[in-house]
């Protein structure tokens, strides 16, 4: 064992505890030869043994703490990329939510001005709706029957609201442009009732007015502009049957209805748009023959159409 005299203590220390390392063997077997301590034959070899020993667990401990800092240095550059891909994830994360958030108020915009453009559409459809009908009336108005039933509609009464200062066989007129009552939007057909009253179908204005002749003054309105049970859009033919009832023929909404005489309540509705039996397009005019029956003229389907 070396001399406790010349033992030279280097103290190691490192990541969980302390290694000391020894060291000397030999200057302390100098010194004790020095001092004239004769040595066992065995003793040098057992001290260099020892010191082997010592030096190798010192080389152990030291391998040790220098793997555990390796570690460190491993699992803190592991934290470090962590960190970076943590900070590379949120930049990219950021850059799309801008994106998505540009792309969303984009859309939005684009969602706008295709409601403006579908607006503007409907406009033009109306319109265009509007134009046919007035087309499909004049086409029918050139039809033989019209001009026949026109021909052959009863005289006037001689008693009228405005008369005329000049002009071969003109008695009167009432009426102008506008939504009031005894003001028209292209009127249609007409009928009369019982009472001698004029039943005129103000196409554009979506209603039937009653007017009465000698004076031009508006008794009743019926209607107004819709699709609903009693609400037009664009009557054109009107008609009374022997029951009380107005027949009107309900041209945009496809359709025939009958009304209440007394009231204009609504009794029931015919057809439907479409091409089949009992349906139509445009149903335009309808007459009431001696039996009782409803004939439709169903312009857009190119056909009369006879109803019960």
């Amino acid at each position: 064992m070396p001399n406790k005299h010349m033992r030279q203590i280097i103290k190691v220390e490192g990541g969980e505890g302390v290694v000391h390392l020894i060291q000397g063997a030999r200057r302390g077997e100098e010194y004790e030869a020095g001092r004239g301590r004769r040595r066992r034959p065995n003793e040098g070899a057992a001290e260099e043994a020892d010191e082997t020993q010592l030096l190798r667990a010192a080389n152990v401990a030291a391998q040790s703490q220098a793997f555990g800092e390796m570690e460190r240095a491993r699992l803190m550059e592991l934290e470090l990329q962590r960190a970076k891909a943590d900070v590379a994830r949120l930049q990219v994360e950021a850059k799309v939510k801008e994106e998505a958030s540009k792309v969303k108020e984009e859309a939005l915009q684009a969602v706008i001005r295709c409601k403006d453009d579908i607006i503007m559409l409907k406009k033009q459809l109306l319109q265009a709706k509007e134009a046919e009908i007035r087309w499909l009336h004049a086409e029918e108005a050139r039809t033989p029957q019209v001009q026949a039933a026109a021909a052959n509609a009863p005289a006037p009464a001689p008693a009228l609201g405005r008369v005329a200062s000049s002009g071969p066989g003109f008695l009167s007129n009432f009426g102008r442009y506008g939504a009031s009552n005894v003001l028209f939007k292209y009127p249609k057909f007409m009928a009369w009732d019982q009472q001698g009253n004029v039943l005129v179908a103000d196409a554009d204005n979506h209603r039937l007015q009653f007017v009465r002749l000698s004076d031009g003054a508006c008794l009743r309105t019926i209607g107004c502009k819709g699709s609903g049970a009693g609400e037009f859009q664009f009557p054109f033919g009107v008609a009374f049957d022997s029951a009380g009832h107005i027949i009107v023929a309900d041209c945009w909404n496809h359709r025939v209805q009958v009304l209440r005489y007394s009231d204009g309540s609504h009794v029931r509705t015919i057809g439907s748009q479409g091409s089949g039996n009992g349906q139509f397009k445009c149903s335009c005019s309808v007459l009431i023959d001696g039996q009782g029956r409803i004939i439709v003229s169903d312009s857009g389907n190119h056909r009369i159409q006879v109803l019960q």
